[in-house]
């Protein structure tokens, strides 16, 4: 492969203070009627003091499909566009954060990507985050015409042209399945080539092995819990320091798993914080029934991490 394809830089909040996150996915309906009410919502989750709102991926739900980690999948769940939503609610927002939690990289041509990304990145006054994963669902890769065990390959290769057009023009990439340039593309993000890129896997030496050489942070399985982030920061300080990299500089994303009450939400959130990861997202939809439990629940989120945040500091 050639072209001017930078080493991974990190940026944005990693190596700062912890973060909570909210799944964009189940704030309709408890705290928006409808999809047109979300950027109303995002303003409100904003005042509340969520630092970043996530959305993750998928094309269609495939009923015959089981979640490699057993979470329970609604065929009828409502799946988002996540670049469109975030697009519009970084219109309504000031400070609040935004992340894919992640793409499925196979199903994205890297160009579009690259220039989407750059976008939104643009639009949003540079608060967005990328993440990526290889996917699971083996059905939507045969709908794209995308061979199933290219996942990975094409995953790593989408970071590469993204390093690659974000850097400046003129730009040149040659890789497996992509060849380009010299060629010129703009916008470019705000922070240029080091809009962060965070990659999803297990807590295993292959996965995190792409996070060091590639990547500015690790999205652990919405199954992880927190011996398994646990698990994967001891391994992933390992890898750093066999590759002479500061640990430090990567986020640790976790999913605090579904529980209930303000008394489970701070231990839950505790809990994966001790264990190493920086940002937890909360599945909103899983910790509440109603409007008002939902923020009850969030009042509890925000207190935990901003407090975690001023021992981290």
């Amino acid at each position: 492969m050639t072209g001017s394809v930078p080493a991974p830089v990190g940026g944005g909040i990693i190596g700062l203070r912890p973060a909570l996150a909210v799944k964009i996915n189940g704030l309709v309906p408890l705290l928006a009627s409808s999809i047109e009410e979300l950027p109303a919502a995002a303003a409100h989750l904003e005042s509340l003091g969520v630092d970043q709102l996530v959305l993750g991926h998928h094309w269609f739900s495939d009923p015959e499909t089981t979640h490699p980690g057993s979470i329970p999948l609604d065929p009828n769940r409502v799946s988002l566009d996540p670049l469109v939503v975030i697009a519009g609610l970084a219109t309504r927002t000031q400070n609040l954060r935004f992340a894919t939690g992640g793409l499925i990289a196979s199903l994205y041509h890297p160009l579009a990507l690259a220039k989407s990304v750059a976008t939104l990145d643009q639009l949003s006054g540079g608060r967005f985050e990328l993440g990526l994963v290889a996917g699971w669902q083996q059905s939507e890769f045969a709908a794209a015409g995308v061979p199933f065990d290219e996942r990975f390959g094409r995953m790593i290769e989408a970071v590469q042209v993204c390093r690659a057009v974000w850097s400046g023009s003129p730009f040149s990439f040659e890789g497996r399945w992509l060849t380009v340039g010299p060629a010129y593309s703009q916008p470019l993000p705000i922070s240029g080539a080091r809009l962060p890129i965070h990659l999803g896997g297990g807590a295993t030496r292959p996965a995190l092995a792409r996070v060091v050489r590639y990547g500015d942070g690790w999205i652990a399985s919405e199954a992880a819990d927190a011996a398994t982030i646990k698990t994967g920061c001891v391994l992933l300080r390992q890898l750093c320091a066999e590759s002479g990299v500061a640990a430090s500089r990567f986020a640790i994303r976790a999913t605090a798993s579904p529980g209930g009450g303000v008394a489970d939400v701070r231990a839950a959130l505790s809990s994966y914080l001790d264990a190493g990861a920086t940002v937890v997202t909360l599945p909103l939809a899983s910790w509440a029934r109603s409007g008002e439990e939902a923020l009850e629940v969030l009042a509890a989120a925000v207190s935990t991490v901003h407090e975690a945040g001023r021992v981290h500091r």
